[in-house]
């Protein structure tokens, strides 16, 4: 008999255990497999984060819920530990994955090209920073020496649907809205060279057209806009009489004489649309169904090449683009769109399905990453990694590119200086009527450039594996965003501007050119600012005993106060009382905002096995974050921007400037000598010479249990 020949077979698998019992860090890991077979609404990798403890789904209307302008892709909105959405830290392949002027992750890749993603909600180790709430680490596949691909088509639409209650809100039920949503795509990965380099590429495509009902506007009927009795504007249906602000005397049966209302407002009511309802005044009373469209294509192409035993590298470029129609309530008159939102407020808005903040949004986000790995000895491992993200947005206002001159073409002069801002209408208010002109705070332009490079040591030594690590991170962000550069007035029933009486109704207020309150605040140049992030680590992870393991470690970080390129910024000191501008007066660039140094944070947590199954786990750490990623928008005070507002109720001896008139002109240069002025009116904002970077304490101790139910365990109930 022949002696037969010994073999050694080591299998590796993807299954995570479902019990940690060396590590206190609390989490949980999506693996490819999970990614695939559970439901995923829409292929959201997102929605599946919430599987973690801890972690739950952010607010319909936080940044990055898919509602706002600054981010109209698919919700990424995610609250940990109760903390605010926008302080995660999204991390791809060990890299920076922020946009970190919306606080949402810049770049969102197919899950087709996850091999994993982890989300660490409490306890993290020192490599971990910049977050107050929890750490998204998306793994992507390589390819093998095997070829394998995927192919697939997923189709949604409202053949089978039954028409939605929004639909019936405003008393006439509206037909049924379209929806239609494709997603469509695949992968593909294999051998370049066997054994040597490898290849995985991914596309995937989504189009949505979706149905938006608009329910609970109130316009204007056709007796109150004039078009029914030869006398002039008929309030006679409403309960509350009509006072002219002039003489204080009531209007002869509730009626506005033609001669009364000026030609920029009659300009105007053609933008209100015809009431579905002419019986109703006051009152829900138009109804409009129209569509919400997205198209967004996704692609990842990764090389993996292995040079020896010892050196290996991989190279990926990733790639979103998203393009956004959010529809109007009202339809176009001439080229131009009204508006249409119930807004109370200059930015309440009336919840639709799809949010508000109608108009068009572009967003692209792009990544290349370059990933090396060296391994020095058996027990000394070297990574390095480079990588540069781009996020681009760009969220347009209705009459942004269709009627840059709408406001000068319907007789309200002011408004279009020329400037992209400042196209469109302004916004005008009548609640409880729905409102007219463009949106505040839009168009929103944010261009944001991350250029990164980091590296880990690792050594392992009998029961001690240590890692030590340095990171360096460089933010460029261009930002343009105005909140109410076209100008905002507001219509209200008791208090016209400058007069001493009420006229009864809002719309009548509006006819009759009386805005209650006014204001204008302008950008007048665009903010290009940047930011340093430096961060260097150690940590110790101890197997003191087979049944007990000690991670400990340090980390050590610096966020530079932002820096404006052009010197585009201004700092208010409560000290000196004055405006600090870099290069005047021997301000540095940073508007004398100091850097702390003082940004230590040791973390320190135990895993405990007291018995198979059976986990205790605990400990304490501190996690600094960056408090100045809208240092920005904060520090942009005048000389460059520009700011007027009026309150004008009874009893104001300075009325309101008029639609007729037009808002006051911002200046066409910058003065910087009101750096020197300690008297300037309005509202400015500083960053105080004593700042300290925000941070979160966290402390925590858990008994974790494993339980496998009996092969054939019946299941109980009580």
């Amino acid at each position: 008999m022949e002696v037969g020949q010994v073999s050694e077979t080591v299998e590796v698998t993807t299954q995570t255990p479902s019990l940690q019992t060396d590590n206190s860090t609390i989490g949980q890991t999506v693996t490819a497999n999970a990614i695939q077979d559970l439901p995923l609404n829409g292929r959201n990798f997102v929605s599946l984060a919430t599987l973690a403890p801890g972690a739950t789904s952010g607010g319909p209307n936080s940044m990055s819920g898919g509602t706002r302008p600054d981010d109209r892709r698919q919700s990424s909105s995610i609250s940990v530990n109760g903390q605010n959405e926008t302080l995660n830290n999204y991390l791809i392949d060990g890299m920076d994955n922020n946009g970190r002027y919306i606080g949402s992750i810049a770049l969102r890749p197919s899950v087709d090209a996850m091999q994993e993603f982890r989300v660490e909600t409490s306890l993290y180790t020192a490599n971990v920073t910049k977050t107050a709430g929890g750490v998204i680490n998306i793994i992507t596949k390589a390819g093998t020496n095997n070829i394998h691909g995927t192919l697939f088509e997923f189709l949604r639409n409202d053949i089978v649907d039954a028409n939605s209650n929004y639909n019936f809100a405003g008393g006439t039920p509206l037909p049924k809205g379209k929806y239609r949503q494709n997603q469509f795509g695949g992968s593909i990965g294999g051998p370049i060279i066997k054994d040597k380099t490898f290849f995985f590429g991914d596309y995937e495509g989504l189009r949505i057209v979706q149905g938006v009902a608009f329910t609970d506007r109130i316009v204007p009927t056709d007796r109150q806009k004039g078009l029914v009795n030869a006398a002039g504007y008929d309030f006679s249906a409403l309960p509350v009489q009509i006072k002219d602000p002039v003489t204080n005397a009531a209007f002869p049966g509730n009626i506005i004489p033609f001669n009364r209302v000026d030609q920029t407002i009659k300009n105007l009511l053609p933008l209100f649309p015809k009431a579905t309802n002419q019986n109703v005044t006051g009152a829900v009373n138009y109804q409009n169904n129209v569509a919400r469209t997205q198209f967004q294509s996704t692609f990842d192409v990764r090389v993996d090449h292995r040079f020896n035993d010892a050196n290996s590298l991989f190279a990926r470029y990733s790639y979103n683009d998203t393009t956004t129609l959010t529809p109007n309530a009202f339809p176009a008159v001439n080229g131009i769109l009204g508006g249409g939102c119930n807004c109370s407020t200059g930015n309440g808005q009336t919840s639709v399905p799809t949010g508000s903040y109608s108009g068009t949004a572009k967003q692209r986000g792009q990544n290349i990453q370059v990933n090396y790995t060296h391994v020095i000895t058996p027990n000394l491992v070297l990574q390095v990694r480079a990588a540069y993200v781009r996020q681009a947005l760009q969220s347009l206002s209705d009459n942004t590119l269709s009627a840059p001159d709408a406001a000068t073409k319907l007789g309200i002069p002011g408004v279009n200086t020329g400037l992209l801002r400042t196209s469109g209408l302004p916004q005008m208010t009548l609640f409880p009527y729905a409102s007219l002109g463009d949106q505040l705070f839009i168009p929103e332009l944010v261009f944001e450039n991350t250029y990164q490079g980091n590296g880990d040591l690792h050594y392992t030594r009998g029961s001690h594996n240590l890692t030590a690590g340095f990171s360096y991170i460089r933010r460029h962000v261009y930002l343009n965003q105005s909140p109410q550069a076209r100008g905002f007035f507001a219509f209200n029933s008791t208090t016209p501007s400058g007069y001493t009486t009420g006229v009864g109704d809002t719309f009548a207020a509006f006819l009759l050119d009386t805005p209650q309150t006014f204001s204008r605040n302008i950008q007048l140049v665009s903010f290009g600012s940047v930011g340093n992030e430096i961060g260097a680590f150690l940590q110790d992870d101890w197997r003191v005993t087979q049944n007990l393991t000690i991670n400990a470690g340090v980390r050590y970080d610096v966020f530079t106060p932002f820096s404006e390129q052009h010197g585009y910024m201004a700092n208010w000191s409560i000290e000196q009382n004055k405006l600090l501008i870099p290069g005047q007066n021997g301000v540095n660039d940073r508007a004398n905002v100091p850097i702390d140094y003082s940004d230590v944070s040791p973390r320190i947590g135990f895993a405990a096995t007291l018995k198979p199954g059976l986990v205790l786990r605990g400990g304490y750490g501190i996690s600094y974050y960056n408090g100045l990623i809208s240092q920005a928008p904060y520090l942009q005070n005048v000389p460059f921007v520009f700011s007027t507002n009026a309150n004008c109720g009874v009893g104001q001896a300075t009325p309101c400037p008029t639609l007729l008139q037009g808002p006051p002109l911002p200046p066409t240069s910058v003065d910087l000598s009101l750096a020197n002025n300690a008297n300037l009116a309005g509202t400015v904002s500083g960053l105080s010479s004593s700042l300290k970077m925000p941070y979160i304490e966290q402390w925590s101790l858990n008994l974790q249990k494993e339980r496998s139910l009996r092969p054939n365990a019946r299941p109980t109930t009580g």
